[in-house]
């Protein structure tokens, strides 16, 4: 890999270490006056008085007492190399040289000269001089020392090699010393033998455990040498031991992007096949273009040139970035920006230009890194763009209806598409969609009266009309240029072109701006306005998958084994284009033998597996443990931990969950826009227990025996809110039965064994409501008892005083804790004999947290943070417990909720992170 010489902890620095003089600009301190000496006193008695006054900082006073000795022993070299040390300390460089040079003089063997004048140079950058006067020294006694500083000479002067051989010289003499060995690995890293240099820093860091240099020059050692994983691995402990920093968390992200690279290695090693049907629900953005700073705006269009060697982005900015599809990681081919923003952009088939229809109506094209403008303002409307398959032609749509031809190689118009004889017709839609067949000989075009009228490119005539339904904002042409396809209000249809007739239909929920093919004709993509990035089944148009939400725009590599994707990278956040590809993974852990993690080994954290999952929601575990479930953008993984993953099914968007191993439930905003509740077996999630529409779902937990989902739910008539309702859900199929309408909006809910329901409701305080920190019960009966009023403190929002509302509410699972949640403090309660909950821990979090998980046990307690998770361990102290942070895990930012789960022994917990991973830690024995 290219050699970096960027280092976040600055481990590679001019090793000017200890013992260095300060040399300031010569004048600065006036002459020492000549001293006033008592004979009485001997010339050693002077020495001595030197160096306590050299001891207490008085410089200016060392000089004078140990000029008192020179004039009792004029020819002692100790006097001259004393007086030079305490002229260099103030700065008097000259002067001090001239002095060592003395004492050198009297005694050419006088090694304590010979290595102080050598520092002198080296703090004056005069290496070569410096060298000389530690190659006498070590001449006369090898030192550990004088071999680390001239190897400090020779590295500032980059004959790494050299500085490499004195520093192992130095640790030779003295290998208790860190520092040796440390510069030693600093040489080592220069020379690009980042191996070697990870283990001289590892060595520093055990000689001295509380340095932190050595231990994050190991992490960036490892990252230099590429060894991502472990490079993640040395900061998380380095972050662990000294605490993180903002350069730090850009190095965790950035190994994260480039560990990405890796898995589009890896997923086409394991999983050569092209998206189809049967692997696009599987996808993962395993890559990022570029470094994901490119674009400052979101992705607007995106298109791959025909045998994928280019690949073009354009943002709502205006930039526009061409990227080399063998390396799509790296650096664009050029990167330019317009005046105004994109609102599409097309790429020649060979990859040569691309062309950009601008929001105020004019289209350019960027070649060579230039901007060439094509045609002036189009009534400020962008055009649509189609190129023919060999490049020689570009369509352009414009507002009035008409479609120009260029010919792009002499940038000139050779023909103009008219409407009845020639007569422009407006086109009032904000988009002029375009589009050309495979073969090239058609070409698709719409007006406002819904008309798409295809045209034979060679002759210019109109061939056909297809009467559309619905007003038309994307075509797309089918590979074998049988069918169209047009995108309009929440629908797409598809024309059978040698008949005309609408053949099928798909029902989405905005407005289709965007549809392509894959090449090989097995799916559809879909996007525009609301509606996710969505790959359907060309054969039928279902719903095959959904990608991330805030993805608006693709395009398939020619092979159909890769998707590009753009829009904005909301986890970052920061605009993005994504590499998505099927992918198979195991999470393997169950070679490792796992013991539960306790408040004795819970700092062993360790990561024990990683897989990529696109867009990671929420995690949970089966009830044995023996499977992982993540709900994702696509769907609901299943990863049994002895093999790869296993079922997954493409849900609807919506929330997931998992409890106690039963069934998956998914809320969500079904096609016609109503909220669901649908419940899933694990062992089959391909088909829905029972739907059942219950209003907008607030919040959810299963009863003790998985017989029924116990829901907070809204209801409103259209014209606002109506009621609220806890309900209960069974599973058999009965009907739900409302269990109480508590006062306002209900959030966070938790359930014990016993039935007990926990949650959090609001209060209406005149026509508004306002979420509360109160805690309300309710039993098993439906009866509502006795609740917390108060179980956290007042805070004050734009200057009133609100309750702080609650956030989160588990119980253990002996029913005898319970945790609640809300802004920056966390509290645990224990039922007394009278069924009155009494506090019994509190927990004030110094930062901004998304989630608290607690474990099952109620022995462990886990904060997500934005960039950490902190653990804490809970040990029993009768009527109160106390909680003490046992280790912090730096990770990606991670989703809000549902991100951390225990499993049920406590050996693991798994964490959905937003860098499209979801990793397992646990304690190995």
């Amino acid at each position: 890999m290219p050699f970096r010489r960027r280092v976040v902890h600055g481990v590679i620095l001019l090793l000017c270490l200890g013992g260095v003089l300060t040399a300031s600009a010569q004048g600065e301190n006036p002459p020492t006056e000549t001293p006033t000496c008592d004979p009485a006193l001997t010339a050693d008695d002077y020495i001595s008085r030197g160096i306590e006054a050299y001891n207490a900082e008085d410089y200016e006073t060392a000089i004078v007492e140990t000029l008192c000795a020179q004039a009792a022993d004029p020819e002692n070299p100790v006097v001259y190399n004393n007086i030079a040390f305490y002229l260099g300390r103030l700065g008097r460089t000259d002067e001090a040289l001239e002095t060592y040079a003395e004492a050198i003089r009297l005694d050419p063997a006088y090694r304590s000269a010979l290595v102080n004048r050598g520092d002198l140079y080296l703090s004056l950058e005069e290496y070569a001089s410096a060298i000389a006067d530690y190659d006498r020294a070590i001449e006369v006694e090898p030192s550990g020392y004088a071999h680390n500083r001239r190897g400090i000479a020779y590295f500032n002067l980059n004959d790494y090699a050299a500085a490499e051989a004195d520093f192992a010289a130095a640790f030779a003499l003295e290998p208790d010393e860190a520092v040796f060995v440390r510069n030693r690995a600093a040489a080592r890293f220069q020379l690009e033998r980042y191996d070697e240099a990870a283990e001289d820093f590892a060595t520093a860091w055990r000689i001295s455990p509380d340095w932190d240099v050595p231990a994050f020059g190991v992490a960036d050692s490892l990252f230099a040498g590429g060894r991502y994983d472990a490079a993640q691995t040395a900061y998380r402990e380095a972050v662990t031991r000294f605490g993180g920093s903002d350069s730090v968390n850009a190095r965790l992200r950035e190994i994260a992007v480039l560990r990405s690279a890796g898995l589009v290695q890896f997923a086409a090693e394991s999983a050569s096949e092209a998206i189809s049907v049967e692997t696009a629900p599987r996808l993962a953005a395993l890559a990022r273009l570029g470094d994901g700073d490119a674009h400052a705006s979101s992705v607007l269009a995106l298109d791959v040139n025909a045998d994928g060697s280019r690949i073009l982005t354009a943002d709502f900015d205006g930039a526009l970035n061409l990227w080399d599809g063998a390396n799509p990681e790296g650096e664009p081919i050029f990167s330019v920006t317009t005046d105004a923003s994109v609102a599409t952009a097309a790429l020649s088939p060979d990859g040569a230009f691309a062309v950009a229809s601008l929001l105020d109506g004019r289209i350019v094209m960027v070649k060579d890194g230039e901007i060439v403008e094509l045609l002036g303002v189009n009534d400020g409307r962008a055009a649509g763009l189609a190129f023919t398959p060999d490049g020689g032609l570009l369509a352009t749509a414009l507002f009035d209806g008409s479609v120009i031809l260029w010919d792009l190689p002499t940038e000139t118009q050779i023909g103009r598409f008219y409407i009845d004889n020639g007569e422009p017709m407006v086109n009032e839609n904000s988009a002029n969609p375009v589009a050309i067949s495979p073969d090239g000989a058609l070409l698709a075009s719409v007006t406002d009266d819904r008309i798409i009228r295809l045209w034979d490119v060679e002759t210019g005539e109109n061939s056909a009309i297809l009467e559309s339904e619905r007003a038309v904002f994307s075509l797309a042409f089918s590979p074998d240029a049988s069918l169209l396809l047009a995108g309009g209000f929440s629908s797409i249809a598809a024309f059978d072109i040698a008949s005309g007739e609408t053949v099928d239909s798909a029902a989405l929920t905005d407005i289709v701006g965007h549809l392509s093919y894959s090449p090989d004709g097995a799916l559809v993509l879909a996007s525009g306005g609301e509606i996710p990035l969505t790959l359907l089944d060309a054969a039928t148009l279902d719903i095959v998958t959904r990608l991330g939400s805030g993805l608006l725009v693709g395009d398939f590599t020619p092979d159909s084994a890769r998707l590009i994707a753009g829009g904005t990278d909301e986890s970052v956040p920061r605009s993005a284009a994504l590499i998505f590809e099927p992918f198979s993974a195991s999470l393997a852990v169950s070679a490792k033998t796992l013991q539960p993690i306790t408040a004795e080994n819970a700092a062993s954290l360790e990561l024990l597996a990683e897989a990529p999952v696109n867009e990671a929601r929420g995690v949970a575990w089966s009830a044995e443990s023996e499977a992982l479930f993540v709900g994702s953008a696509n769907g609901v993984y299943r990863f049994p931990l002895d093999g790869e993953f296993g079922a997954l099914t493409a849900l609807p968007f919506g929330t997931f969950g998992v409890f106690e191993g039963r069934p998956v439930y998914w809320t969500n905003r079904s096609e016609n826009g109503e909220r669901m509740i649908r419940l899933y077996d694990l062992d089959d999630l391909n088909a829905p227990i029972r739907s059942l529409s219950l209003g907008d779902v607030r919040a959810t937990a299963f009863t003790a025996n998985d017989e029924a989902v116990t829901a907070v739910v809204t209801r409103s008539d259209g014209a606002g809110l109506v009621g609220v309702e806890v309900v209960r859900f069974p599973f058999d199929g009965g009907a739900p039965e409302s269990l109480v309408t508590p006062e306002g909006l209900a959030a966070v809910l938790a359930q014990r064994d016993d039935g007990l329901i926990a949650l959090a409701p609001s209060v209406r305080l005149g026509e508004s409501l306002f979420e509360t920190a109160a805690i309300q019960f309710i039993d098993a009966a439906g009866e509502v008892t006795e609740g917390i009023a108060a179980p956290h403190p007042y805070i004050d929002v734009a200057g009133a005083l609100q309750r702080d509302a609650v956030r989160a509410i588990f119980f253990s699972a002996d029913g005898n804790l319970l945790l609640t949640w809300a802004g920056g403090a966390i509290r645990l309660w224990r039922e007394d004999n009278g069924g009155a909950w009494q506090p019994i821990a509190n927990l004030e979090l110094s930062g901004l947290a998304t989630e608290v998980v607690l474990s099952p046990s109620g022995r462990l307690l886990a904060v997500l943070a934005r960039e950490e998770i902190i653990v804490y361990t809970a040990s029993d102290g009768g009527e109160h417990i106390q909680l003490t942070e046992a280790v912090r895990l730096a990770v990606e930012p991670i989703p809000s909720s549902g991100a951390l789960r225990f499993n049920a022994d406590e050996t693991m917990m798994a964490i959905s992170t937003s860098a499209n991973t979801v990793q397992v830690w646990g304690v190995a024995k």
